[in-house]
């Protein structure tokens, strides 16, 4: 072969093994970035659970502070004492499509709190047999309803650091 032949080899050769390994490089930068993408939407998706999570201990809060008040004083509270509407559906479309593993227990913090709120509505029907009865009754199914409540803020909380920890291990070293 003559020089030329040889200079336009090496050139080509040149040109195929840059283009390649350009391409690599990029596919490898895409598969981070889109993983970045990933980690950052479960986690706002985590984020928004816990604030949902909130939003129901806050509520029925309210309901036993209302509950307890009518037990106490056969009248109903000030409105300030109305609970909100309970955020299910977006908490159940979050958990059984995006975080499966924490189905189960908002499942039970659903239950806890559904006993609480009969428990609640008894003593507002005056169906406890006294005002102790009635607010140890309250008390009861309220640390119920915070322990599976504290479960699954434990478990989403756990979550985000593990997230956390997986991000912090993909740094940009473009």
């Amino acid at each position: 072969m003559t020089d030329t032949a040889w200079a336009v080899a090496g050139t080509l050769g040149g040109v195929v093994i840059g283009g390649l390994l350009e391409f690599l490089r990029n596919r490898a930068a895409f598969r981070r970035e889109r993983g970045w993408e990933l980690r950052e939407a479960r986690r706002q998706r985590l984020e928004r659970i816990f604030e949902l999570l909130y939003k129901v201990e806050e509520s029925y809060g309210l309901t036993v502070a209302r509950h307890s008040v009518i037990a106490a004083t056969g009248s109903p509270p000030s409105p300030d004492f109305e609970s909100h509407k309970l955020p299910w559906a977006e908490l159940a479309v979050l958990t059984n499509l995006y975080q499966p593993e924490l189905v189960t227990e908002v499942d039970a913090v659903k239950d806890a709190g559904g006993r609480l709120a009969v428990i609640c509505i008894e003593v507002g029907n005056k169906k406890a047999t006294s005002l102790t009865a009635a607010i140890g009754q309250i008390k009861e199914a309220h640390n119920n309803f915070q322990a599976d409540l504290g479960t699954v803020m434990r478990h989403v909380e756990h979550l985000v650091a593990e997230l956390t920890k997986s991000a912090e291990g993909t740094v940009d070293r473009t």
